[in-house]
């Protein structure tokens, strides 16, 4: 999909702004400088991402791990406990990881660079919403058409928007408003883990 200007009432995905290639004349000099901003971003995401994996970071990553590690510990160790979560999720063959977001694209995608959760997350399952129930449940119907009806969906959050949004959507929620659900979500997926070895 060509990229377009994004209304509040839209639902945005990188696939949808990511390429300028083939733009029909009459889109807006806007329109064309943000798809080439997400290029830039994306690049940088995959770069980045290949850095991690590769174990070969620049001095940049290195101070990046290293803002990680301090954001971790004044936390109380909520990054190492959302890590662990997602890698129980993801090792699973028939398990996909969705982050639905309200906000801007590119700074949902930063903020997963800056967890440290790009791993466990493709950028083409990575949603942006306006703020607004109806965006956040329109976000949450588009991954049920694009993953088919064939898929147990189960939303994991900490906001009642996204709770409402899950119940019109149909799907389970999971509450995450602090340490004790996220232990307690982590030992029942170890234990639904083990169970299936």
């Amino acid at each position: 999909m060509c990229c377009q200007a994004v209304g509040q009432s839209h639902v945005v995905r990188f696939n949808d702004v990511v390429s300028t290639s083939g733009m029909p004349r009459g889109y807006s000099k806007f329109s064309r400088m943000l798809a080439r901003k997400y290029m830039v971003a994306l690049r940088y995401y995959r770069e980045y991402a290949a850095k991690v994996t590769t174990g070969r970071p620049d001095p940049r990553t290195l101070r990046a791990w290293k803002l990680w590690e301090d954001i971790d510990k004044t936390t109380g160790g909520w990054l190492t406990l959302t890590q662990g979560i997602l890698a129980q999720i993801t090792k699973r063959n028939d398990s996909a990881v969705i982050a639905v977001s309200s906000d801007h694209i590119l700074n949902a995608a930063a903020s997963l660079l800056l967890y440290n959760l790009n791993p466990y997350f493709d950028l083409r399952c990575v949603y942006s919403t306006a703020e607004g129930t109806f965006n956040t449940t329109k976000a949450m119907q588009q991954v049920m058409d694009r993953f088919g009806p064939d898929v147990v969906y189960v939303a994991i959050g900490n906001t009642t928007q996204f709770q409402e949004a899950a119940s019109e959507a149909g799907m389970p929620f999971v509450p995450l408003q602090g340490h004790e659900d996220a232990h307690n979500l982590l030992e029942d997926l170890q234990s639904v883990g083990s169970s299936s070895s």
